[in-house]
């Protein structure tokens, strides 16, 4: 279903999900919310965009990833040629930013895949659980950092683990939310 209202409220309100989610993790280990709610919060535009584009839009347009550089100019140092093509792909990481270059050169491509971010979520949880035990403490127990950051507050291994939790409920979402719509 392509809804050109429905596309241009993505457009304005996708990046505002995903700092929201980031801000319902951060504050979740001193408040209601954290890893699960915000991982939740975080697949939101991408469920909208493939309601608006379709599955194969979405994983074309957000999750295959395709880095580019550009040719050399003449008469371009290395030093000016190396800026400008640092410039060029972290622009290129921003995904709702697209610019049409007509000296680029495909250099390499790959899928982002859900699946190979559920570990990382695992990986990160589990990590929270062992911090403590490294320190003589039991299981899970929460171990903070003496300073203090100044917007997030204190630094702790239930932060880790919420982390985790975030990127695991967030890929297993998006990865049911992928196969649903393709089938």
């Amino acid at each position: 279903m392509k809804s050109i209202i429905l596309a241009a409220a993505l457009r304005l309100f996708f990046p505002l999900f995903i700092f929201f989610s980031f801000y319902i993790l951060i504050r979740g280990h001193n408040h209601p919310g954290g890893g699960f709610i915000g991982g939740l919060i975080l697949v939101i535009p991408f469920i909208f965009h493939v309601l608006i584009y379709g599955a194969d839009v979405t994983q074309d347009k957000l999750f295959l990833k395709r880095v580019y550089s550009l040719k050399c100019k003449e008469q371009e140092s290395k030093w000016s040629y190396t800026l400008r093509n640092v410039g060029y792909r972290l622009r290129g990481l921003i995904p709702w930013y697209s610019r049409p270059d007509a000296d680029k050169v495909l250099v390499k491509q790959f899928i982002i895949e859900p699946l190979h971010i559920i570990p990382v979520g695992m990986s990160l949880s589990l990590l929270a659980g062992i911090i403590p035990l490294l320190g003589g403490i039991d299981f899970l127990t929460g171990v903070w950092a003496k300073t203090e950051l100044p917007l997030i507050g204190k630094i702790g291994s239930p932060l880790l683990f919420d982390i985790g939790v975030y990127l695991l409920v967030s890929a297993v979402v998006l990865k049911i939310v992928m196969v649903m719509s393709k089938e």
